[in-house]
């Protein structure tokens, strides 16, 4: 048994050996430390993990050494392997793979051990053997929780010394410190990647986006609207210089009129985002925006930040004013096309009237060539009656009197079918004797009657049938009366039938399509049906009809 001064000095160095190791545990502490701040101050992964190698490998005099990290989540085959010295060798790959493939061994034993405690646990002899090759005498695993982020391998020191159960003790302790900081380090590397790609959307964002914090002063702005601020204000503007102003600077009253005041109410509002359209100008240059706000709350509900998104809709609004002069200039053209278009309807049933008067006069027929040009008389007052509401086209008024259809019909055809465009076209009547009289404008029936006649004839010769056969009828049904008009001509397209009495679609080579707008339009007034049957290069039926 030592005596009482040996066992003082052996008393002594044993903590001489603490102060070292304390020490030294503080050294390896504060350098971790300093790791953790530069990875704050420039996030780089690669950078990080060569630099703890780096300060594990200096703790404990090691030349070779190696870490390999695996993120969490990642499958195995794609971890990060880092290496030093003699580590560096394409052979130590292979063996760290094994390291890799034994987590489950690990999660059992997270503490840090000696190669030949490996090699002597049945459960990983593989791993030691493969590990020892290289030269490994030591590994550290790396446990997060219940989740396995890699090892480290430490060669033989420098000094040849064996490691000692201090060693193994203190790299326990900065295992424990490097693992939740690699964690953390990935979770950082993460977060930064996300911002870093909502900020590259941000700048490829064609809107203006102004972040302002609760205090009113810029926090954050994107490319778009450092843009629009130099387009607006004519002058050099730079993020940097812009960080912290304050929303009055920015949208300064004298450039941005009535700006402040719309931000101000709608920061105060919680309904959602709100949209006006706003003018800025700066001298001649004058540009419209759709200024759109929205605020963040925090979870006391207090206002946080302000989010406004300006959008530049000069040019489209520039746009839609010329596209509505066009409009306007096409209108008067759809209106003079129309009412050239009806001028001629009436003008050939006056010439058809006057060769009837002709022909009755020739024969020494006075009372029907009377009868005739009373009828001339009759259509020169409907052309009047249509001339007089040219000043509003669209309303097309109606006025409503007891009428037959039969009797209608009948004018039309006697009008209608001396005109030279009826030559080599037969036309036949069906007409229901027992009609009952029904309220329509007898002017506006007799237009559309012959606007469909036309059209019968039109598709007849297009189509080229010989002989042409136009079948006219009238029916009642147990609420309508109405008239049919059924032509040989070339029918109409299944993908036209729908659309025909929309806008001006026609399907004549030549043709224009307003007499189909004025017949829809009659149609309309009356709370009339049209039905079409149709078969192309075989015929088409309109069916018209009129409620009682």
């Amino acid at each position: 048994m030592p005596n009482l001064e040996e066992q003082i000095g052996l008393a002594e160095a044993a903590a001489s050996r603490d102060r070292q190791s304390v020490n030294k545990s503080m050294l390896a502490l504060d350098a971790l430390s300093n790791l953790t701040n530069q990875f704050a101050n420039k996030p780089d992964f690669h950078q990080l993990i060569d630099g703890l190698i780096l300060t594990i490998s200096g703790q404990f005099s090691v030349a070779d050494a190696f870490a390999v990290i695996r993120k969490p989540g990642a499958v195995s085959g794609h971890e990060l392997v880092f290496t030093t010295g003699r580590f560096r060798r394409e052979k130590t790959l292979s063996a760290v793979e094994k390291a890799i493939e034994t987590d489950s061994f690990f999660l059992a034993q997270p503490s840090p051990c000696s190669i030949d405690h490996l090699v002597t646990d049945d459960s990983a002899t593989e791993l030691g053997a493969a590990l020892s090759d290289i030269g490994v005498e030591v590994v550290a695993p790396l446990v997060h929780g219940e989740t396995f982020m890699g090892i480290i391998g430490l060669g033989p020191k420098v000094v040849r010394k064996p490691f000692e159960d201090a060693d193994i003790d203190l790299l326990a302790t900065l295992a424990n410190t490097i693992t939740p900081l690699i964690a953390n380090s990935f979770l950082f590397m993460e977060i930064a990647s996300l911002n870093a790609w909502y900020l590259e959307i941000l700048s490829n964002v064609k809107h203006g986006v102004f972040v302002f914090g609760a205090d009113s002063h810029l926090k954050t702005v994107n490319a778009a609207g450092i843009n629009i601020l130099k387009d607006v204000g004519n002058t050099e503007t730079r993020a940097v210089a812009l960080r912290g102003a304050s929303l009055r600077d920015i949208f300064n009253e004298q450039t941005y009129p009535g700006w402040q005041d719309f931000l101000s109410k709608a920061a105060r509002q919680s309904t959602g985002p709100v949209i006006e359209s706003l003018l800025a100008s700066s001298g001649e240059n004058e540009r419209l925006f759709n200024v759109g706000v929205s605020t963040i709350s925090r979870d006391d509900d207090t206002l946080s930040d302000l989010i406004v998104t300006l959008d530049d809709v000069t040019a489209q609004k520039e746009s839609e004013q010329r596209l509505f002069d066009l409009e306007k200039f096409a209108d008067k053209g759809v209106m003079a096309s129309s009412i050239s278009h009806e001028l001629n309807n009436f003008l050939g049933l006056i010439l058809g009237g006057v060769e009837l008067a002709q022909f009755a006069a020739g024969k020494g027929d006075a009372d029907k060539a009377a009868d005739s040009l009373e009828k001339v008389k009759d259509s020169i007052s409907k052309m009047k009656r249509f001339t007089s509401g040219l000043m509003d086209f669209t309303r097309l008024e109606t006025t409503r009197e007891p009428a037959r259809l039969n009797t209608i019909v009948s004018d039309v055809l006697s009008f209608a079918t001396v005109q030279k465009r009826f030559v080599g076209v037969t036309v036949q009547t069906e007409l229901d004797p027992d009609l009952p009289v029904i309220d329509i404008d007898i002017d506006q029936v007799a237009q559309l009657l012959l606007n469909m006649l036309n059209n019968a004839v039109d598709a007849i010769v297009e189509a080229e049938t010989d002989p042409g056969l136009i079948v006219v009828s009238t029916f009642r049904n147990h609420d309508s009366a109405g008239f049919s008009i059924s032509d040989n001509g070339i029918g109409i397209p299944p993908e036209v039938k729908d659309k025909l009495f929309q806008s001006r679609l026609t399907t004549k080579e030549k043709g224009h399509g307003f007499g189909l707008v004025t017949c829809a339009k009659i149609i309309e007034n009356h709370k009339g049906r049209i039905d079409i049957d149709s078969t192309p290069g075989r015929g088409t039926t309109f069916n018209i009809s009129f409620p009682f």
